[in-house]
C-alpha cells in the first residue's frame, strides 16, 4: 500500500539520512548514499539503497562477519515534542539472531527508549523487550507502524495490528534508526526495509 499509515492527519515528511556503518576502527558515519561499506582487506558491513534516499525502493543492510556489529540508517528527525509514525516494510531471514531492526534513540537511562529486534526463536520472532511482535518471520515482509506520542506513549503495529503500547515518561530528544545492529554470533546477516516512510502531526 502507498499510503498505510496508522490514523489520520499524518502529514509525510523527508530528512536527511546518514549510514552508520561499523569496521575494525569502529563507527563510521557516511552522508548518504545508494552504497556503501567498510571492512579492511575484505567487507565487513555494506549498505545498498535506491536512486535517492527516499526512493520507494529495498534498502539491505548486511554485516558480514564479527567485525562490524552496525550496518544502519540514522534518520536526522530529532524531535522533543509532538507525534511522529515511523512505517516500513522488514524482511530478515536466518540465520539472524537478537539484531536490532529498528530503535528509538534518546533515553535518560541508556541509548534508546524503543528498540525492536528479530531473534531466530519460532521460525523467525520480532520483539520489543520482553513483548513477542511476530513470529515465524524468517523470510516473510512485516510491515512496522512505530507511533509515538513524545512524552506520553508508544504504540507498536505490525501488518496493521497493535501489539504493543507503553508509556513514555522522559524528557529526551529522540530520533529514528533502522537496519541491522548488534553483536554477531552467527554467520552472515540481511536485513531488507521497504519504502521507509516518516510521518508527523
Amino acid at each position: 500500500m502507498a499510503d498505510a499509515q496508522i490514523g489520520s492527519g499524518w502529514t509525510q515528511q523527508t530528512y536527511t539520512k546518514a549510514v552508520h556503518l561499523d569496521n575494525e576502527s569502529g563507527l563510521q558515519t557516511f552522508s548518504w548514499a545508494s552504497y556503501r561499506s567498510v571492512g579492511s582487506g575484505t567487507i565487513c558491513a555494506d549498505y545498498q539503497g535506491g536512486s535517492s534516499a527516499w526512493a520507494d525502493t529495498t534498502e539491505t543492510f548486511r554485516i558480514l562477519d564479527n567485525r562490524s556489529n552496525r550496518s544502519e540508517i540514522r534518520i536526522y528527525n530529532d524531535y522533543s515534542t509532538g507525534s511522529r509514525q515511523f512505517q516500513g516494510y522488514v524482511t530478515f531471514s536466518s540465520p539472524l539472531n537478537d539484531e536490532c531492526l529498528m530503535q528509538v534513540w534518546g533515553s535518560t537511562s541508556g541509548a534508546t527508549q524503543m528498540m525492536i529486534r528479530g531473534f531466530s526463536a519460532s521460525g523467525g520472532t520480532l520483539r520489543e523487550g520482553s513483548t513477542v511482535l511476530a513470529t515465524s518471520c524468517y523470510g516473510v515482509e512485516k510491515r512496522v507502524n512505530v507511533i509515538h506520542y513524545q512524552g506520553n506513549y508508544f504504540e507498536i503495529w505490525i501488518n496493521g495490528s497493535e501489539k504493543k503500547q507503553f508509556n513514555d515518561t522522559e524528557d529526551v530528544s529522540n530520533y529514528w534508526k533502522y537496519g541491522c545492529y548488534g553483536t554477531l554470533t552467527t554467520g552472515p546477516v540481511t536485513v531488507q526495509w521497504r519504502q521507509v516512510r516518516c510521518y508527523s502531526k
